[in-house]
């Protein structure tokens, strides 16, 4: 026995000594009468108790013999996914290499000492026979490297794991994005062996494919492309799109380095009754290492049922009668009009009802009173409706359409901003911007360069121009031109600057010099 904190033989008696010398003076005058037998048992117990403490506070270690290495296990993992297939380790595939290293240098000298287990990864881990080395085929779709060395950490627990060996080209391709997060902390070393040559094939790969859901029929869809290109530079190359096979698009891409990734985004109107497979590709060039990932294809389904949208109209006039005829045309909406036409014999409002099959009746008082009636459609439009109009419990029903059942409310005309009526109703959050002018200024932040629009003039601001429901032209720069040649609005409401998170896509000035929104889009809750 030896101690982890060494206790000198100096130590040791000074120690003795005072050990013996505080249980003596403890018992000198007892408050009980002692025997002498008592007294002498009572010092001997103390001391006894004391030295133990000082032992244990310089810890006492046992060494053990040393066990047999052969009960330690190492577990050799070998990668097997499709990037394993690249020639270029040593004239040969990367799979191929690493199971000649297995077999003629790692089995053969971890043997002399430890029990071996050979397993492959890639979807997952699977056991391997030392026999089938030669056999191994890179046919995985990914590798989840972490996953496999939680596996085995958790195979393997409570059993003596000299390390963990892994001969892989260093890609975990796992869908946790190998984060680490599962691989598990601590536990046996992990000795990687990298296979392939250290600076990498040259390579074009189509990263990923997303699109847009199509929510209407005859609806455009953003398709958002991602590619990289490694081993060429700067060289430029072309990026096809396809629908269904057919070529839609081809765009010259020029890298801005070596290796940095590239988002392209192509405009494309997915078929309305069929499925739609778009793919993006680009060719194969003949210096390529792997053409497998020069292609990637998503799914665009049709849109579902037709999208109902509800417009109430606080009195007849040109630009809601513009606003239902687009959305009527549109053959993937069913709108619903309701119309203020004016006041009977008994001072009720009267109104003009237009709405499909069974939702006429619902309508008769000018809105909807119940919230599953409102949550039928998808979208409010609100023309020219004074606050006073509604009740309060409209007012809040109309938040919880966009903010609970996800619809799309879209407000306008002077009348619906008059006096600031929807100010400090349930409303009011729902809206993009402030109902005030105090913020006013903070709109100037958002208008794009160049001189400030004439009075009532509307002008795109910077995210304006990029937005899809401002887009008019073909290209940003006909959009612009486009809503320059508008004749100025005939008024104008002075509103607040954009909510935290809103987007103020046109504006105008007024006189005096203030600037206000004419174009404002927030998300609410579920909807917009």
């Amino acid at each position: 026995m030896h101690f982890a904190y060494p206790l000198p033989w100096w130590l040791a008696l000074a120690l003795a000594a005072a050990i013996g010398a505080a249980a003596f003076f403890q018992y000198r005058r007892p408050l009980a009468p002692l025997t002498r037998g008592q007294r002498v048992t009572l010092v001997a117990l103390r001391a006894v108790v004391l030295a133990a403490i000082v032992l244990f506070l310089f810890r006492p270690m046992i060494t053990l013999p040393p066990a047999a290495s052969q009960d330690a296990i190492v577990p050799v993992l070998i990668d097997v996914s499709r990037s394993m297939r690249l020639e270029d380790a040593d004239g040969q595939s990367r799979v191929a290499r690493a199971a000649a290293i297995v077999k003629t240098d790692l089995m053969p000298a971890l043997a002399r000492q430890f029990h071996t287990e050979l397993y492959s990864v890639g979807d997952g881990l699977a056991p391997a026979a030392p026999g089938a080395l030669d056999r191994l085929s890179a046919d995985a779709r990914r590798t989840d490297l972490a996953g496999a060395l939680a596996s085995i950490r958790e195979r393997y627990r409570g059993q003596r794991v000299a390390g963990i060996v892994m001969l892989s080209d260093g890609g975990d391709t796992s869908r946790a994005g190998g984060s680490g997060g599962s691989g598990g902390e601590g536990g046996p070393p992990v000795f990687a062996v990298g296979i392939g040559s250290p600076d990498g094939p040259r390579d074009r790969e189509v990263l990923g494919i997303t699109a847009g859901d199509p929510h209407l029929d005859q609806a455009s869809v953003d398709l958002h492309v991602t590619a990289v290109s490694f081993g060429f530079g700067r060289t430029p190359f072309p990026l096809r799109v396809l629908a269904n096979g057919r070529l839609l698009d081809t765009r010259r891409i020029v890298p801005p380095a070596d290796g940095s990734p590239i988002d392209e985004v192509f405009t494309v109107s997915p078929d309305p009754l069929n499925a739609t497979v778009y793919s993006a590709e680009i060719p194969v060039d003949d210096a390529e290492a792997v053409a497998e990932n020069n292609s990637r294809a998503v799914l665009v389904s049709p849109a579902g049922r037709k999208r109902r949208v509800l417009l109430v109209e606080g009195a007849p006039g040109f630009e809601h009668s513009f606003i239902k005829r687009a959305l009527a045309n549109d053959p993937a909406l069913e709108v619903d009009s309701v119309t203020r036409k004016g006041r009977n014999a008994e001072n009720q409002d009267t109104f003009f009802v237009q709405a499909g099959a069974g939702r006429s009746a619902m309508l008769t008082a000018g809105f909807p009173q119940r919230r599953q009636d409102l949550f039928a459609y998808d979208g409010l439009v609100i023309a020219n409706v004074e606050t006073d109009f509604f009740t309060r419990a409209q007012l809040a029903m109309a938040a919880d359409f966009v903010a609970e059942r996800g619809g799309g409310l879209l407000v306008l005309g002077g009348r619906s901003f008059a006096k600031r009526g929807l100010s400090g109703t349930p409303l009011e959050e729902a809206l993009p911007v402030e109902l005030n002018d105090r913020l006013g200024g903070l709109v100037r932040t958002s208008l794009a360069s160049g001189p400030m629009p004439p009075h009532n003039k509307v002008m795109l601001t910077g995210e304006g121009e990029a937005h899809p429901i401002m887009r008019i032209g073909s290209s940003p720069d006909e959009t612009r031109k486009i809503w320059a040649a508008l004749p100025p609005l005939a008024a104008s409401a002075t509103l607040g600057g954009p909510r935290p998170g809103a987007t103020i896509l046109a504006l105008t000035t007024a006189p005096g010099g203030g600037v206000f929104p004419v174009v404002a889009v927030q998300r609410y809750g579920q909807g917009r």
